[in-house]
């Protein structure tokens, strides 16, 4: 999409929003995943909002919000800013398949490197983050960041687990064995 002083000048889909088992071309509404994205659209601004309204502060230890165990002395600053210790080439969605889980492990497993040493890009700093969030917002991240974020900002078709509704217009994201996902064809795209 192109636009120029506030008018949409062009716009067009290319592409697919499926390849198998069937391809079924990308229209101008195909919902995508915004995968890593979420980390600076939903989690870092619901942080934000949520230190703006004095309910966190970035020196707090995520302990006060969570059990974490080991990890006990990580700060929301070192999980946002990816130096919290944890080693990025765990394959922890091989390991858990729920956030709880997920911080169980990680408790249980220490640190790669003490907090704060270094610079290790990884998503379960992120997937904490979104833990401490639901417990310093008392709801979940989902309907935090739909009321706070989402809304106010006019971004009608983002979501957490989009429902039926926008799930038909969004693309494929992956077709994995070992998890046994599979795509089911999106409808008739007209």
């Amino acid at each position: 999409m192109v636009g120029e002083s506030g008018k949409q000048v062009f716009c067009q889909a290319a592409g697919y929003a499926q390849l198998e088992p069937v391809r079924i071309p990308a229209r101008t509404d195909t919902v995508y995943d915004l995968a890593s994205l979420t980390k600076v659209v939903a989690t870092t601004t619901a942080v934000f909002l949520l230190r703006d309204s004095g309910a966190i502060r970035l020196d707090q230890s995520a302990a006060d919000f969570i059990p974490l165990g080991a990890l006990g002395n990580v700060t929301l600053a070192q999980l946002l800013r990816h130096t919290a210790g944890f080693t990025a080439s765990n394959r922890f969605y091989k390991l858990v398949s729920t956030t709880d889980e997920l911080i169980s492990w990680y408790a249980s497993e220490g640190f790669d490197v003490a907090p704060g040493n270094r610079y290790q890009y990884d998503d379960a700093g992120f997937i904490i983050l979104g833990k401490v969030i639901e417990v310093a917002a008392l709801q979940p991240l989902d309907d935090f960041c739909r009321r706070e974020i989402f809304r106010p900002l006019a971004m009608h078709d983002t979501a957490f687990n989009p429902g039926p509704e926008l799930a038909a217009r969004c693309a494929a994201t992956e077709l994995c064995a070992w998890r046994k996902l599979t795509r089911t064809p999106l409808p008739s795209l007209c």
